[in-house]
């Protein structure tokens, strides 16, 4: 790991970005302007044979003090409406990708969960009786502990065949500080609960919260391997100015030795995993060995390919093969948009030739951990654009973050373990310079 404190304090003060999108995101257009026919021939001509659905609900039952995107907290009485004017988004427009075959439906936000039993059914059985789906289909629907029990999960099994549960911590410590509910005991019992009814469970856990030391977390994932937890993905607190909680999550240290604490956090949560049998793929999602069926391998196909990933709901994106769009994120004036008759396409930004080819680039970093020499050199970059990711990637290697092998670069442990910085500057290599 020195080699990578050394990669780390030659950036000095460089924000850390978790979502790459962002840095994309700059050049994003107003959509304001643009007339639904032209919005509707974008559809039209830009989506594949096969395509990833996402449905967004943006409320939750209760805020977590670390998260930054939903719309606020329980609101029933603007539940139903929602619902009918998301409804009918998807009906209105699904005719333009009616000949693509769906392999992935995911229902997030926020915590659809959250609606009531007679909703949430309503909710699901509409979306699914009107979607082409292929026969190893997935759908998912987030949930969080709260919101776990029989009648619930009755209706959820009902309908997919993958529960996400988002768990972040079991430490009631680490709990208390993010504002969420319930102690370790009730969590294993719902969880166990949960699993009665969808054996395909993936829970996700945060790692550089507040009050989470190192063994704290790593306790954690003992813990989700001793419940044969089938699934579990990691994610990296994402830090953010206008929040409180991540000032209170770096507790007066520097950027650089926070994130040089996450990365030994996941390095050594990566071995445990790896130690009990579980593989990682993508990076940052671990999957038990005996759990990598048909439906396992087509999610990783998904990772690897350049499906499009069409979002319905305030704020969704989606990616086309030339296109991101991003929808309008006020819940109020999406919804007088849908009323309208129109997408509600708040910005949308025709990609580059460079972004394309990272994006490429990041699928396979993600999924078999190395860097193609070809996608860099027999790819649609600028001459200069090669000369920039080269020389990023020669001080990859100078730290020992990737090794060369023939004609690829190969990730190594602490490459892995950090793979987010590694793919913010092969993007903000290019970038800055614009």
């Amino acid at each position: 790991m020195n080699n990578f404190k050394k990669y780390l304090e030659k950036k000095e003060s460089q924000e850390y970005i978790v979502d790459y999108q962002r840095m994309f995101n700059k050049y994003d257009k107003s959509a304001e302007e643009m007339l639904n026919e032209d919005k509707i021939k974008i559809f039209n001509s830009d989506v594949n044979e096969r395509v990833n659905l996402y449905f967004n609900f943006p409320w939750c039952e209760r805020r977590c003090l670390f998260c930054n995107y939903t719309n606020g907290i329980k609101n029933e009485s603007m539940h139903s409406a929602y619902i009918n004017n998301l409804l009918d988004d998807y009906k209105r427009y699904k005719g333009l990708f009616d000949k693509s075959e769906v392999t992935s439906i995911f229902f997030g936000g926020g915590t659809p969960s959250i609606l009531n039993v007679n909703l949430l059914n309503y909710y699901l059985e509409n979306i699914m009786q009107i979607t082409n789906l292929t026969k190893s289909y997935v759908v998912t629907v987030e949930s969080n502990i709260n919101n776990l029990y029989e009648e619930k999960l009755e209706i959820i099994s009902k309908y997919a065949n993958r529960i996400s549960i988002g768990v972040q911590s079991f430490e009631k410590n680490v709990r208390l500080a993010a504002n969420m509910l319930f102690e370790q005991d009730e969590i294993i019992k719902r969880l166990r609960l949960a699993r009665e009814y969808i054996k395909n469970m993936n829970i996700d856990l945060i790692y550089g919260m507040v009050n989470q030391s190192e063994k704290k977390f790593l306790n954690d994932i003992e813990l989700c391997i001793n419940e044969k937890i089938p699934s579990v993905t990691l994610y990296r607190l994402e830090l953010h100015k206008n929040l409180a909680y991540s000032k209170m999550a770096l507790n007066g240290n520097s950027i650089l030795d926070y994130e040089f604490q996450c990365s030994c956090m996941y390095m050594k949560a990566q071995e445990i995993f790896e130690n009990a049998g579980y593989i990682e793929n993508p990076s940052g999602w671990f999957v038990k060995k005996q759990c990598t069926e048909e439906k396992w391998n087509n999610r990783v196909s998904d990772w690897k390919s350049n499906k499009s990933y069409i979002g319905f709901g305030n704020g969704a994106y989606s990616h086309l093969d030339n296109y991101y769009l991003s929808m309008i994120c006020d819940v109020d004036t999406w919804s007088q948009e849908v009323k309208k008759g129109n997408i509600p396409i708040e910005f949308i930004r025709e990609k580059s030739n460079f972004e394309k080819e990272m994006k490429s680039i990041i699928r396979i970093m993600r999924t078999e951990q190395k860097i193609r020499k070809v996608n860099i050199t027999e790819g649609l970059f600028t001459d200069l654009e090669i000369e920039k990711l080269e020389a990023t990637i020669n001080t990859f290697l100078k730290y020992n973050l990737v090794i060369e092998e023939g004609e690829e670069y190969k990730l190594t442990k602490i490459g892995k373990g950090n793979i987010n910085w590694l793919i913010s500057d092969l993007i903000l290599n290019d970038v800055r310079q614009i």
